[in-house]
């Protein structure tokens, strides 16, 4: 396992060094490759991966690896592959990444909804709990300044079908081999970036998606997959009591399915 995934590695950070010096890029940086204790994660009984598209503003001050010694990194590797220390360095960042925002980022916007939701399946991706959850981006593990709304608006479609890495993540899914995936994206790259996965349920406020929904999908060898509606933040469509009457609901129709 850790073979692979330090090989894993070294294939994000080539595509990290094959990028950085694009505008958009931020630097100095490196790819988060994941968000939280990948340890944790795999001695978990139930493994919950969520995912979004592409890190932000995650190198900035104020930031949680802006207080993390990234700069090591960057500086160091900048030019060639990672050795045995680089890899161990770059780990040991992803893996405090919750750690060092617990209690600067109690209630971060982006991920606090998903924490939210980890919770009803026993899982978060801070400490307290049996289960640890981690995160990973599915179009890029670049950060970039804009991310990708606005990278979608500023790059050319050649630009951003270059950019764009979703192999590295389809990678890093088959060596998690996460029971449960979380995710708040257009459907389209839900079914594009896990395509094995089939639509089973929708979970709807009312006809009109627009309100808000969580789609429920299902893989052949009966891992989940949920996805909610984003608007202007994961799950963020103004409906919390509804939220808090359906999350129960999906989890116990996957833990009946899985049993």
């Amino acid at each position: 396992m850790k073979e692979s995934l330090d090989n894993l590695i070294q294939e994000y950070w080539k595509d990290f060094v094959g990028k950085e010096k694009a505008d958009y890029v931020i630097k100095p940086a490196f790819p988060i490759v994941w968000f939280g204790n990948i340890e944790k994660y795999f001695s978990s009984s139930i493994k919950i991966v969520t995912a979004g598209l592409n890190p932000g503003k995650e190198f900035q001050e104020g930031s949680c690896f802006h207080s993390l010694d990234y700069n090591e990194i960057y500086e160091n590797y900048q030019t060639k592959d990672l050795d045995e220390k680089g890899i161990e360095l770059l780990k040991s960042n992803l893996n405090d990444y919750f750690n060092e925002c617990q209690e600067r980022y109690p209630n971060n916007h982006y991920f606090k909804p998903f924490d939210n939701i980890l919770r009803e399946f026993g899982s978060s991706y801070f400490e307290g709990l049996d289960n640890v959850a981690i995160h990973i981006s599915t179009q890029s593990a670049i950060a970039t300044d804009p991310f990708w709304n606005g990278l979608v608006k500023t790059l050319s479609k050649e630009e951003l079908k270059t950019f764009v890495n979703i192999e590295l993540s389809q990678k890093l899914i088959d060596l998690l081999k996460p029971n449960l995936i979380i995710t708040s994206v257009e459907k389209k790259k839900v079914e594009r970036f896990m395509p094995d996965f089939k639509h089973i349920k929708t979970f709807a406020v009312s006809d009109d998606l627009r309100n808000g929904y969580f789609m429920l999908y299902r893989d052949a060898n009966n891992r989940h997959l949920i996805n909610g509606l984003y608007s202007n933040t994961p799950f963020g469509f103004g409906k919390k009591e509804w939220v808090k009457e359906t999350i129960p609901e999906i989890v116990r129709m996957t833990k009946r399915e899985t049993d």
